[in-house]
């Protein structure tokens, strides 16, 4: 029942969509959900001088991806690249 709760979208984040995508929050987790409101990807992202990171997972294709950098900013643009690679190849498979 508490998974279920922490997996579960709670609020949506801003009333437009950003990359094709409403974003909604939960405990702890975004979720980007597609057109038909179906989780692509949840997770946790950080940043702090020096430090980046992004934790995502996949539920469609059971993937995980996480990113460690030791740089400010430098997480995010890499996550969103494996993003889309995951959800192209998800597309023609």
């Amino acid at each position: 029942e508490m998974t279920h709760a922490m997996l579960t979208p709670k609020v949506r984040e801003a009333d437009e969509q950003f990359r094709g995508y409403t974003w909604m929050y939960g405990y702890g987790n975004f979720f980007l959900l597609d057109a038909s409101d179906q989780i692509v990807r949840w997770g946790h992202t950080g940043e702090e001088d020096g430090v980046s990171g992004r934790l995502y997972h996949y539920p469609r294709q059971n993937l995980d991806v996480i990113i460690l950098g030791n740089q400010s900013w430098c997480a995010g643009s890499l996550a969103w690249e494996i993003h889309d690679l995951i959800v192209a190849s998800s597309l023609h498979s």
